[in-house]
């Protein structure tokens, strides 16, 4: 594009120059050589005016239509990347739903072994006081079993005694 408009500004000056010595032509026609050479000089410089200018148009034809090509790549890749963004657009929102929805279950499965954790725990807790009752029965029972032995300790004792007074007193029975 630089390029082109350097093209379109030197040829602008190269008229203005022709101009301007076209006037000075005409203002001392003495110095100038013949009308015929000078309009053969203009020609020459109008003709490569026209055609720098017509490469000018062809070269900003040829850009133009590089720039389309590029415009049109870069539409395409607009519509991909708005087509990404709409479906990255929802997975996340399908994510986020799975998430909640995640979130919820574990909270829900929380608020269970919470609960879960308070049974056990109350159960653990009566398990405690059953064992301390049965550890209190089985100590009354041990005490019972102990006073069980002393008394059947005491009734053999006493029986032995009771055998022997028979002994000793059977023969006084038998004269009696």
């Amino acid at each position: 594009m630089h390029k082109l408009t350097s093209n379109l500004g030197d040829a602008n000056k190269k008229l203005q120059q022709q101009n301007r010595n076209s006037i000075d032509t005409q203002t001392t026609i003495s110095d100038a050589p013949s009308k015929n050479q000078c309009c053969g000089m203009q020609q020459t410089c109008i003709d490569q005016l026209q055609q720098q200018l017509q490469n000018a148009k062809e070269e900003l034809k040829k850009q133009a239509e590089e720039h389309e090509d590029e415009k049109e790549a870069l539409r395409s890749e607009i519509k991909q990347l708005k087509g990404l963004k709409e479906q990255n657009e929802e997975k996340l929102m399908n994510l986020e739903k799975e998430l909640n929805d995640t979130k919820a279950s574990y909270i829900e499965l929380l608020e269970e072994q919470k609960k879960e954790n308070a049974n056990i725990t109350q159960a653990l807790q009566k398990a405690e006081e059953g064992k301390a009752s049965l550890l209190k029965t089985l100590k009354e029972q041990e005490d019972m079993e102990k006073r069980l032995e002393e008394l059947t300790s005491i009734i053999n004792e006493l029986e032995q005694e009771s055998e022997e007074r028979k002994r000793s007193c059977w023969p006084f029975r038998f004269f009696s």
